[in-house]
């Protein structure tokens, strides 16, 4: 089983106008978590999650426009079957 939390505070370091703005498409927050199961012999299950924290959008330097939306994503796989490809 494994986990990564990453938590930043991305702000853009020039200064002038933009100074102290969240830095285009980098999120806040992104953070992972997976495991590894074995079911019963010869049968396993990976399962992983991300999530992505709101990101301001590309070419948005003085933070003006709305922001991306967070987001959860879910994968699923049994490693076996891909194995026996």
């Amino acid at each position: 089983m494994g986990m990564n939390v990453q938590l930043d505070d991305p702000s853009a370091e020039a200064s002038g106008e933009n100074e102290g703005n969240r830095l285009p498409l980098v999120p806040r927050q992104r953070a992972t978590a997976g495991v590894d199961l074995d079911l019963t012999t010869g049968v396993s299950l990976h399962v992983e999650g991300l999530h992505v924290g709101e990101q301001v959008l590309a070419n948005d330097e003085s933070n003006a426009q709305r922001r991306l939306d967070a987001r959860r994503l879910r994968r699923e796989r049994r490693p076996e079957a891909e194995e026996n490809r």
